[in-house]
């Protein structure tokens, strides 16, 4: 979370500071969602990780072209996708897993669903904002995205 405030300051954000010290692959790896079979507990951890990592890296892939490739060369495009394509996966098991607790604890579950929705559209919106911070950059990242699928992930 500090890292994420450091690069989002409205001064001059580290992002050199970030990408010397070798955080942006650390980063980009915490882009993802959290399986099916994972835990009720670690799932809101998870995805207050990713959230906090694409927030993080929608500043980097909006900086100087060197400060965009280096998000590029650590992985940043097929994990963006990947965690696009993986929206709809994870809002069927979320049903799957409502109605499964909504047998047990109806409004407890529905409250918690709710919010993982929630966090689910918050790392999507800034998974989408590192997205087009790429496609900006340049034709080559923009042809990337097209080729791996971005423009109706996108929609």
């Amino acid at each position: 979370r500090r890292l994420r405030r450091l690069l989002t300051a409205p001064e001059e954000a580290p992002i050199d500071a970030v990408i010397q010290a070798g955080l942006v692959p650390a980063l980009v790896e915490l882009l993802a969602l959290p399986p099916p079979e994972c835990s009720s507990h670690a799932r809101p951890l998870l995805l207050a990780l990713n959230l906090e990592s694409s927030h993080a890296l929608a500043s980097v892939t909006a900086g100087t072209p060197r400060q965009v490739r280096s998000a590029v060369e650590s992985g940043v495009l097929p994990r963006l996708l990947e965690l696009l394509r993986g929206g709809a996966g994870m809002q069927q098991h979320q049903h799957q897993h409502q109605h499964h607790q909504h047998q047990q604890h109806h409004q407890h579950h529905q409250q918690q669903h709710h919010h993982h929705q929630q966090q689910h559209w918050w790392c999507a919106s800034h998974a989408l904002w590192c997205v087009s911070n790429l496609a900006a950059a340049g034709s080559e990242y923009r042809d990337a995205l097209l080729g791996g699928g971005a423009l109706p992930l996108a929609a």
